[in-house]
């Protein structure tokens, strides 16, 4: 038992400490939005998103990725829609020849003119140091809005 432990210390400090020979990086982005209205007979909110995400390593797949951006919506019928959003990616990386595909899953908190929160996905693309990617945002508290959906895309630079 103590070998077993013992070997799992070991593979637990081999992966921290190929985890911290990679940088953090900062990522700028900017990306257009769509609202889905929480009621069916609403129109979509269309508008922009700009923000940045900073990307922890943990291992050497695995990330973790906060980030805060501002989003603003546009429709007709009523007033300009802006909003702080916040997600928490948990960020799987997999490198495939010259790309690498990104998939992260977390929650996020949003701040505007009342708060929200609830679960995020993105699925993206990494080019050298380019990155473009789909995400949606799916609230768990049921208003005007029951979720977000987006293309963003951003730069990364090495900041550690």
């Amino acid at each position: 038992m103590k070998k077993m432990m013992m070997a799992v210390l070991a593979l637990g400090m081999a992966t921290a400490a190929s985890a911290q020979e990679k940088a953090v990086e900062l990522e700028p982005r900017v990306g257009i939005n769509l609202i889905a209205p929480y009621e069916s007979g609403e129109n979509c909110m269309f508008g922009y998103n700009i923000g940045t995400m900073v990307s922890i390593p943990l291992t050497e797949h695995f990330y973790l990725q906060p980030g805060i951006s501002f989003l603003s919506c546009h429709q007709q019928s009523s007033n300009n829609v802006s909003l702080l959003h916040i997600p928490v990616y948990a960020s799987y990386r997999l490198p495939v020849k010259e790309v690498t595909w990104r998939f992260n899953l977390g929650p996020y908190a949003q701040l505007g003119n009342d708060y929200d929160f609830g679960i995020s996905a993105e699925i993206g693309l990494e080019y050298n140091r380019w990155f473009g990617g789909i995400h949606a945002y799916q609230t768990v508290i049921p208003d005007e809005m029951s979720g977000i959906f987006g293309l963003s895309f951003g730069y990364k630079f090495q900041i550690r």
